[in-house]
């Protein structure tokens, strides 16, 4: 269980700087997404 929740955690973390990175590149993707 510990394994399954890191590699959760690492999804999450792996998910948001994806996001962020869209956002850098895309400024405007900001007021369409609630990140």
């Amino acid at each position: 269980m510990k394994t399954s929740r890191l590699f959760s955690t690492s999804h999450e973390i792996t998910l948001y700087h994806r996001i962020r990175a869209i956002h850098d590149l895309h400024p405007t993707n900001m007021m369409l997404l609630p990140f």
